[in-house]
């Protein structure tokens, strides 16, 4: 069982390094890792979070060519996951309360506020720039910051209903939660395709990746995509 688990680990870890080197990572996210679009889809209110509201806020955000072309010029073949919703927990800690990557390399997250008021205390924080950070083992995510690290810049991003954050997972991250808030989101994961066939994109346990997942085949056929988009979403592998 060791000898197995060493083989894996030495397998994703020499796959990571080696798909890293091929992604190209220039666009809007090549300094700082991450960018938060502000009040970008033009909506006010959330009646109620179902498949008619999601499909149309991740039509938009699709629909949208500079987001397009964040992920291509950033992510090598991308491939589009998942689509899930995320409701943060009501707690203090969980160990994602802890500052980690998530262990797959470079790959992009996009979130969609769902919240009509902002929570102030429910946020994810990153240490910016981090992106182009190389980890000795992949199969270790969490972290303790160095000295430098310590010293850089710490974001929070909280997002509300209009906003759209975008970021590379390969960087330094942790979640930000409460007891008395919830953070409500629609969660979109870009990653490689070649890495993708090796590795999984999806990381954590079992039951929590499939947390939520929407149902591809639902949520396509709500989608309103002008020819561009939907010839986007067919060079991700999501059709």
């Amino acid at each position: 069982m060791r000898k197995a688990n060493f083989i894996s680990g030495l397998i994703k870890n020499l796959t990571i390094r080696f798909f890293n080197k091929l992604e190209p990572l220039n666009g809007l996210l090549q300094k700082k890792g991450y960018v938060i679009f502000k009040n970008k889809i033009n909506i006010s209110k959330c009646k109620s979070i179902d498949l008619n509201l999601i499909s149309e806020l991740v039509s938009i955000v699709i629909n949208n060519h500079t987001i397009q072309k964040t992920i291509k010029d950033y992510i090598c073949f991308p491939r589009l996951d998942q689509i899930r919703l995320l409701k943060s927990p009501r707690v203090k800690y969980t160990p994602q309360c802890e500052w980690h990557h998530d262990s797959v390399g470079h790959r992009i997250k996009i979130y969609i506020g769902l919240d009509e008021i902002l929570n102030k205390n429910v946020y994810t924080e990153i240490v910016e720039s981090s992106n182009f950070n190389s980890y000795f083992d992949y199969n270790i995510t969490r972290l303790v910051l160095t000295e430098e690290e310590h010293l850089s810049k710490k974001i929070k991003c909280n997002i509300k209903l209009g906003d759209v954050f975008i970021f590379d997972t390969n960087m330094i991250h942790r979640g930000v939660y409460s007891k008395d808030e919830v953070r409500n989101v629609i969660e979109l994961e870009f990653s490689s395709f070649f890495r993708g066939k090796i590795i999984p994109g999806k990381v954590g346990y079992k039951k929590n990746r499939e947390r939520n997942l929407l149902d591809k085949r639902e949520l396509t056929e709500k989608l309103i995509l002008d020819k561009r988009s939907r010839d986007f979403l067919k060079h991700c592998f999501f059709f």
